[in-house]
């Protein structure tokens, strides 16, 4: 298993420095061909309400969602930074994913997973106070909500470099670009305050198709 995460490793890390410019690591169908690349970083639209189960979260754990900062800086992506981010990655997603009916009695409550597990949201935020622990800038690491091809809601951890914005997803043990992952992106954590939350602008991406068939 370390020599399968170790290859993994300096593969995928590969293909991050020598395809900086390139919207997609796989290679492109008949159907995507023709479309120009999204915007390298996820568009964002206007203030949007934050899930109710992050507002609770932040009642209880105010200092997590202070601070902020209208300039955030962006974070180089290093090897060692990638390494920690596939350790934490693979890490929590080792824990058993429980709903939080099962782990609380409630149907909706975000907390950290712990060993103990927990579901989507929980894993996130887990994922998210590893890194910080390690000295991640908060302002790099957003929750974001999304919708699954079938309909189902669903968080992720979405981590902002210099180089893309990368998807941890206890649904999937690789680390892939935004552009990359099969949901639909709802709204997500604001880079500037961790207690405020954007809508995915979605209109923006369906420009930058549309402006690239003219």
């Amino acid at each position: 298993m370390e020599l399968f995460r170790a290859l993994r490793f300096v593969f995928s890390f590969c293909l991050v420095v020598a395809l900086p410019a390139c919207a997609q690591t796989r290679a492109p169908t008949e159907a995507t061909a023709a479309l120009a690349p999204l915007p390298r970083f996820m568009p964002t639209g206007e203030f949007v309400a934050p899930p109710s189960g992050f507002i609770d979260f932040c009642r209880r754990n105010k200092s997590d969602c202070d601070g902020g900062d209208a300039s955030p800086v962006e974070l180089e992506l290093t090897g060692e930074r990638w390494a920690e981010l596939n350790a934490v990655n693979d890490e929590v997603n080792g824990f058993p994913e429980i709903s939080d009916e099962a782990n609380y009695g409630q149907r909706e409550y975000w907390t950290y997973a712990g060993a103990h597990g927990g579901d989507c949201e929980d894993l996130a935020l887990q994922k998210r106070q590893l890194l910080i622990e390690k000295g991640w800038p908060a302002d790099a690491l957003l929750l974001t909500v999304v919708t699954a091809w079938e309909g189902a809601g669903h968080a992720v951890l979405l981590v902002a470099t210099d180089r893309d914005e990368y998807v941890l997803d206890n649904k999937n043990w690789a680390i892939i670009s935004w552009r990359d992952a099969p949901y639909a992106w709802i709204k997500r954590q604001s880079r500037e305050r961790p207690s405020v939350w954007v809508s995915v602008d979605v209109k923006a991406m369906q420009v930058a198709e549309t402006a690239s068939l003219k």
